[in-house]
């Protein structure tokens, strides 16, 4: 679907698909339901990535709390989550691609990190699993948005 659609845009065309991080990442996260397979299917990450190579950008998001109304995880102490919250911001766009050249930067996304999800607890290696995060200090639920109907 995603090739079909770019064909169709032509050259300059874009795309983004939405997903959640255990599909849109590179690798399946360690502790989902497949990762215990001894053949560890491919996620849709990894087939896009296999499509488009570096045109690829793979985001994931991060967010350690939720408002009321969505399962609460419990915290992980050294998880990505944790990290990106202690920077301080309520919400940030961090670019993996550049921080893989600072060797620090390097080795801490070398390394296998708990990431929290709304339904699970899974580990991935930042480094290849995303090429950016996109951190949210709070889940919150949808909401509609109700816009006044202009009078006649």
């Amino acid at each position: 679907n995603v090739q079909w659609v770019l064909e169709n845009e032509g050259p300059r065309g874009r795309i983004l698909v939405f997903a959640a991080n255990g599909h849109v990442m590179n690798e399946p996260p360690d502790g989902s339901s497949k990762a215990a397979a001894l053949e560890k299917p491919l996620v849709m990450g990894s087939h896009l990535r296999r499509m488009f190579g570096k045109r690829l950008l793979i985001i994931g998001t991060s967010s350690p709390a939720v408002s009321e109304g969505l399962p609460a995880p419990k915290p992980i102490e050294g998880s990505s989550d944790e990290t990106l919250a202690r920077v301080g911001l309520p919400r940030m766009f961090l670019d993996l691609r550049m921080a893989r050249q600072d060797a620090a930067a390097f080795v801490w996304l070398s390394q296998q990190r708990p990431l929290l999800d709304v339904r699970t607890r899974s580990s991935i290696t930042p480094s290849t699993a995303v090429d950016a995060f996109v951190f949210i200090d709070r889940l919150t639920p949808a909401a509609e948005i109700k816009t006044p109907v202009p009078a006649k």
